[in-house]
Protein backbone atom coordinates (compact mmCIF):
# COMPACT_ATOMS: atom_id res chain seq x y z
CA UNK A 1 0.00 0.00 0.00
CA UNK A 2 3.03 2.15 0.70
CA UNK A 3 3.68 2.17 -3.02
CA UNK A 4 0.24 3.36 -3.71
CA UNK A 5 0.87 6.78 -1.99
CA UNK A 6 4.68 7.38 -3.62
CA UNK A 7 2.99 7.64 -7.20
CA UNK A 8 1.69 11.14 -7.88
CA UNK A 9 -1.90 12.37 -7.74
CA UNK A 10 -2.57 12.66 -11.13
CA UNK A 11 -1.48 9.16 -11.96
CA UNK A 12 -3.48 7.73 -9.02
CA UNK A 13 -6.30 9.33 -10.93
CA UNK A 14 -5.54 8.63 -14.16
CA UNK A 15 -5.26 4.82 -12.73
CA UNK A 16 -8.51 4.93 -11.04
CA UNK A 17 -10.08 6.33 -13.80
CA UNK A 18 -9.13 4.01 -16.28
CA UNK A 19 -9.96 0.82 -14.11
CA UNK A 20 -13.52 2.49 -13.91
CA UNK A 21 -14.01 2.83 -17.68
CA UNK A 22 -12.75 -0.50 -18.11
CA UNK A 23 -15.37 -1.98 -15.88
CA UNK A 24 -17.57 0.32 -17.42
CA UNK A 25 -16.65 -0.91 -21.00
CA UNK A 26 -16.83 -4.40 -20.35
CA UNK A 27 -20.30 -4.58 -18.58
CA UNK A 28 -21.72 -1.73 -20.18
CA UNK A 29 -20.52 -1.53 -23.72
CA UNK A 30 -19.78 -5.07 -24.97
CA UNK A 31 -22.48 -7.24 -25.57
CA UNK A 32 -24.23 -9.25 -28.32
CA UNK A 33 -25.61 -7.68 -31.27
CA UNK A 34 -28.88 -8.03 -31.63
CA UNK A 35 -30.89 -9.33 -34.45
CA UNK A 36 -34.93 -9.59 -34.37
CA UNK A 37 -35.03 -12.86 -37.03
CA UNK A 38 -37.76 -15.38 -36.88
CA UNK A 39 -36.84 -18.91 -36.44
CA UNK A 40 -36.11 -20.53 -40.04
CA UNK A 41 -34.52 -21.32 -42.68
CA UNK A 42 -33.01 -17.42 -43.15
CA UNK A 43 -31.61 -17.39 -39.52
CA UNK A 44 -30.25 -20.66 -40.11
CA UNK A 45 -28.48 -19.22 -42.93
CA UNK A 46 -27.29 -16.44 -40.68
CA UNK A 47 -25.79 -18.63 -37.80
CA UNK A 48 -23.64 -20.69 -39.82
CA UNK A 49 -22.51 -17.78 -42.62
CA UNK A 50 -22.38 -14.67 -40.28
CA UNK A 51 -21.03 -16.03 -37.10
CA UNK A 52 -20.15 -12.68 -36.16
CA UNK A 53 -23.59 -11.43 -35.78
CA UNK A 54 -23.43 -14.28 -32.35
CA UNK A 55 -20.73 -13.32 -31.01
CA UNK A 56 -19.53 -10.45 -28.74
CA UNK A 57 -18.73 -7.14 -30.48
CA UNK A 58 -16.46 -4.62 -28.92
CA UNK A 59 -16.88 -1.53 -30.24
CA UNK A 60 -13.94 1.06 -30.19
CA UNK A 61 -13.26 2.03 -26.95
CA UNK A 62 -13.16 5.45 -26.97
CA UNK A 63 -16.11 5.59 -29.02
CA UNK A 64 -18.38 3.24 -27.67
CA UNK A 65 -22.01 4.72 -27.49
CA UNK A 66 -24.05 6.28 -30.98
CA UNK A 67 -23.88 9.86 -29.31
CA UNK A 68 -20.46 9.65 -29.34
CA UNK A 69 -20.37 8.19 -32.63
CA UNK A 70 -22.19 10.70 -34.37
CA UNK A 71 -19.84 13.34 -32.61
CA UNK A 72 -16.92 11.86 -33.37
CA UNK A 73 -17.81 11.63 -37.45
CA UNK A 74 -17.93 15.19 -37.01
CA UNK A 75 -15.10 15.22 -35.93
CA UNK A 76 -12.91 12.90 -37.59
CA UNK A 77 -14.37 13.00 -40.88
CA UNK A 78 -12.21 12.73 -44.14
CA UNK A 79 -13.17 13.92 -47.48
CA UNK A 80 -11.15 13.19 -50.69
CA UNK A 81 -11.43 15.02 -53.71
CA UNK A 82 -14.49 13.66 -56.04
CA UNK A 83 -14.81 15.21 -59.23
CA UNK A 84 -18.68 14.44 -60.68
CA UNK A 85 -20.29 14.63 -63.85
CA UNK A 86 -24.09 15.64 -63.23
CA UNK A 87 -27.08 13.82 -65.57
CA UNK A 88 -30.73 15.20 -64.64
CA UNK A 89 -33.44 12.51 -64.88
CA UNK A 90 -36.69 13.97 -66.13
CA UNK A 91 -39.12 12.79 -63.73
CA UNK A 92 -42.63 11.52 -65.10
CA UNK A 93 -44.52 14.54 -62.59
CA UNK A 94 -42.62 17.22 -63.75
CA UNK A 95 -40.13 17.28 -60.91
CA UNK A 96 -36.04 16.51 -61.42
CA UNK A 97 -33.59 13.94 -59.82
CA UNK A 98 -30.20 14.00 -60.54
CA UNK A 99 -27.27 10.87 -60.85
CA UNK A 100 -23.84 12.39 -60.21
CA UNK A 101 -21.43 9.86 -61.62
CA UNK A 102 -17.60 10.61 -60.23
CA UNK A 103 -15.02 11.52 -62.96
CA UNK A 104 -12.35 8.93 -63.32
CA UNK A 105 -9.58 9.89 -66.60
CA UNK A 106 -8.73 7.59 -67.77
CA UNK A 107 -12.12 5.88 -67.85
CA UNK A 108 -10.60 2.85 -66.83
CA UNK A 109 -14.02 0.42 -66.64
CA UNK A 110 -15.47 -1.99 -69.13
CA UNK A 111 -19.25 -1.70 -69.79
CA UNK A 112 -19.68 -5.25 -68.23
CA UNK A 113 -18.87 -4.07 -64.49
CA UNK A 114 -21.26 -3.67 -61.62
CA UNK A 115 -22.56 -0.51 -60.40
CA UNK A 116 -22.82 0.11 -57.16
CA UNK A 117 -26.06 2.86 -56.54
CA UNK A 118 -25.58 4.80 -53.55
CA UNK A 119 -28.33 7.51 -52.46
CA UNK A 120 -27.51 9.49 -49.35
CA UNK A 121 -29.60 10.46 -46.24
CA UNK A 122 -32.49 12.64 -46.26
CA UNK A 123 -30.90 16.25 -46.43
CA UNK A 124 -26.97 14.44 -47.99
CA UNK A 125 -25.46 15.02 -50.94
CA UNK A 126 -22.59 14.05 -53.32
CA UNK A 127 -19.82 16.03 -50.93
CA UNK A 128 -20.75 13.79 -47.65
CA UNK A 129 -17.79 12.78 -46.26
CA UNK A 130 -19.33 8.78 -46.32
CA UNK A 131 -20.28 8.86 -50.45
CA UNK A 132 -17.18 10.14 -51.06
CA UNK A 133 -15.18 7.37 -49.03
CA UNK A 134 -17.37 4.91 -50.73
CA UNK A 135 -16.33 5.95 -54.00
CA UNK A 136 -12.49 5.39 -53.44
CA UNK A 137 -13.11 2.85 -52.03
CA UNK A 138 -15.21 1.24 -54.85
CA UNK A 139 -12.89 2.90 -57.39
CA UNK A 140 -9.40 1.38 -55.05
CA UNK A 141 -11.78 -2.37 -56.05
CA UNK A 142 -12.02 -1.68 -59.63
CA UNK A 143 -15.85 -0.96 -58.78
CA UNK A 144 -18.18 1.54 -60.91
CA UNK A 145 -20.77 3.81 -58.74
CA UNK A 146 -23.07 6.30 -58.88
CA UNK A 147 -25.06 8.66 -56.64
CA UNK A 148 -28.84 9.16 -57.02
CA UNK A 149 -29.77 12.39 -55.42
CA UNK A 150 -33.64 13.16 -54.90
CA UNK A 151 -35.78 16.07 -56.12
CA UNK A 152 -34.19 19.01 -54.44
CA UNK A 153 -31.50 16.96 -52.81
CA UNK A 154 -27.82 18.41 -53.34
CA UNK A 155 -28.48 21.51 -55.60
CA UNK A 156 -30.88 19.48 -57.65
CA UNK A 157 -33.96 22.13 -58.91
CA UNK A 158 -37.28 21.62 -57.47
CA UNK A 159 -39.97 21.69 -59.62
CA UNK A 160 -42.90 20.17 -58.39
CA UNK A 161 -44.38 21.06 -54.72
CA UNK A 162 -43.52 17.02 -54.50
CA UNK A 163 -39.99 16.45 -52.25
CA UNK A 164 -38.40 13.35 -51.07
CA UNK A 165 -40.28 10.87 -49.66
CA UNK A 166 -38.52 7.65 -49.37
CA UNK A 167 -41.27 5.62 -48.34
CA UNK A 168 -44.03 6.86 -50.60
CA UNK A 169 -42.38 7.48 -53.90
CA UNK A 170 -40.04 4.28 -55.39
CA UNK A 171 -40.74 5.52 -59.01
CA UNK A 172 -38.13 8.54 -58.94
CA UNK A 173 -35.65 5.69 -58.11
CA UNK A 174 -37.08 3.32 -60.13
CA UNK A 175 -36.07 6.08 -62.97
CA UNK A 176 -32.92 6.74 -62.25
CA UNK A 177 -32.16 2.68 -62.17
CA UNK A 178 -33.70 2.59 -65.57
CA UNK A 179 -31.82 5.79 -66.74
CA UNK A 180 -28.29 3.44 -65.54
CA UNK A 181 -29.47 0.72 -67.39
CA UNK A 182 -30.18 2.19 -70.57
CA UNK A 183 -26.50 3.85 -70.36
CA UNK A 184 -24.86 0.36 -69.41
CA UNK A 185 -27.32 -1.93 -70.45
CA UNK A 186 -24.92 -4.91 -69.03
Amino acid sequence: MWLWYAIPWYLQLFIVSFIAYSIHYYIFAVRKPMTYIAHGIFRSHLQTEVPSLYRRYFPTPWCTGTHSMTLMRFFLKSKPHVEYRREFIELTDGGTAALDWPVIEPEPYSDTLPICLLIPGVAGHSQESYLLNWITNLQAIGLRSVIFLNRGAGGTPLNTPMTYDGFHNKEDLRLAINRIKEKYPQ
